[in-house]
């Protein structure tokens, strides 16, 4: 897949954001841009405290501020410093995404703030198989089991390019 980078000043607004991963975009730009400061979830985590309802071309609720907080502690107590941080970013339902690219995974986790649980997809871009499980995120076994994916390198692009473990 070729790379397309933009840099343009409207890059932070969450219309424009909302665009690109409309057109597919984002995960490319992503992947070149991942100096977002990646290290640091409460500066993702803050930008999406900035959104306001209609954040997506009139629709999209803005994720819950009490949700973001409960994210940002749990996450704070659960994912390990060595572990690869995600791209985060809202959905229209007022939850939000955690995306993790690699050459050949595709990552995802559709957060729900209010129930606290998630949705978890694993895909092999080289196979195409699959991965899906519901996490209940207030159950320390269920973040176990989410780090578990990448201190076991399940979620690798270059140890495991044709299998996905379950």
């Amino acid at each position: 897949m070729k790379q397309i980078i933009i840099r343009m000043p409207d890059e932070d607004n969450p219309k424009f954001i909302a665009l690109l991963d409309e057109m597919r975009l984002l995960p490319q730009i992503l992947i070149k841009e991942q100096a977002i400061d990646l290290q640091d979830f409460g500066v993702q985590i803050d930008k999406l405290r900035s959104l306001s309802d209609g954040w997506m071309n009139g629709q999209g609720i803005a994720p819950d501020t009490k949700g973001l907080d409960w994210l940002a502690h749990a996450l704070d107590l659960h994912w390990l410093e060595d572990l690869p941080k995600p791209w985060f970013g809202p959905n229209a339902e007022g939850g939000v995404e955690a995306e993790w690219r690699f050459d050949d995974m595709d990552a995802s986790l559709e957060i729900d703030l209010e129930r606290k649980t998630a949705y978890w997809h694993l895909l092999n871009l080289t196979t195409e198989e699959f991965e899906e499980r519901d996490l209940d995120l207030t159950n320390r076994s269920d973040w176990d089991w989410l780090t578990d994916q990448f201190k076991n390198q399940k979620v690798n692009s270059t140890k495991n390019k044709n299998k996905i473990n379950a």
